[in-house]
């Protein structure tokens, strides 16, 4: 099949460098960041997976 609408050839499968990460019983599961221009600030949400224990918290650090 020809490539349509892009420059590059096309590709499948896996052509980038993958590996496995050993991770902790809890993790952070994924990241959302959600900017706010007019006050100059950056939000973050961040999901824990695994065996979180209630009440567990992510804090900032300086």
């Amino acid at each position: 099949m020809e490539p349509h609408s892009i420059w590059y050839p096309r590709t499948s499968g896996i052509w980038q460098t993958v590996w496995i990460e050993r991770v902790g019983r809890t993790y952070i599961d994924h990241i959302r960041w959600s900017p706010d221009f007019e006050r100059w600030e950056v939000g973050c949400y961040a999901a824990i997976a695994g065996d979180a224990p209630d009440g567990i918290q992510v804090s900032k650090s300086r």
